[in-house]
């Protein structure tokens, strides 16, 4: 780990001593979604997997640091990602009619580090990215509630942590996953517009079981994230504006 951590210092420094330098804000909108969460997962084995995930969004918005040597760039972020997942259901069980919505909602600080090509000529253009990132999970809440017919089952609010205890289970905190992406770069009247789609997907289980039941499945988080900032060059003496 001392390794990497070094190659990655030797790398910003001969950036910060031969590339471009730029420095900006980022903001978009994220699409995420998991693998699975206690509750969901739970309540399927009873009901015989009767459940639809749907598509979750929130936002996202980050810090964006980039060092460019012509085509090749690396660009470290600070970054803040909602994810989650929402699952809901409408169907019929034994003749009565089962309604509900289970929405887990979590806040991430993200620390990407990402790895840009840009294929066009000048670098400017279509670009390819990857990368990896470490997240932070600093606040999380879980809502369900669901009805049988006329009869409500549950209806309920609590604090992930919360929410995780009283199933037997605690958040996990720390995240580590990759990024992939492409994106384009388009000149605009001397200034250039940055526009980005990435995938990202984490590694690490998203729950920890004191101990783990049987037909264990963990849960990862999943996230399509598009995005557009302003970046600004700082290895000039004549400031310019860039739009990523």
């Amino acid at each position: 780990m001392k390794k990497i951590f070094a190659i990655i210092i030797i790398v910003f420094a001969i950036n910060t001593l031969y590339s471009q330098i730029f420095i900006g804000f980022k903001a978009g909108l994220n699409m995420s979604s998991a693998s699975t969460m206690p509750a969901v997962d739970e309540f399927n084995q009873a009901k015989e997997n009767i459940s639809d995930f749907v598509p979750k969004f929130g936002g996202n918005g980050a810090v964006v640091f980039n060092f460019k040597i012509k085509s090749f760039s690396i660009q470290p972020e600070i970054a803040y990602n909602t994810k989650g997942l929402k699952a809901k259901i409408d169907k019929t069980y034994n003749d009565t009619l089962l309604t509900g919505e289970w929405n887990y909602s979590l806040h991430y600080v993200e620390v990407p580090l990402m790895f840009k090509y840009v294929l066009g000529s000048g670098g400017a253009g279509p670009y390819l990215e990857a990368g990896g990132y470490y997240g932070y999970l600093f606040s999380g809440k879980y809502k369900e509630n669901y009805k049988y017919g006329n009869e409500v089952l549950r209806d309920d609010s609590r604090s992930i942590d919360d929410s995780f205890e009283n199933d037997g289970v605690k958040a996990n905190r720390h995240e580590f996953g990759f990024k992939v992406g492409l994106g384009a770069e388009i000149p605009l009247n001397g200034a250039l517009m940055f526009v980005s789609l990435r995938f990202s997907q984490g590694l690490t289980d998203v729950v920890l079981y004191e101990t783990k039941p049987d037909n264990y499945e963990k849960s990862y988080n999943r996230v399509f994230q598009l995005s557009v900032a302003y970046m600004f060059e700082t290895s000039s003496n004549e400031t310019k504006v860039f739009y990523y």
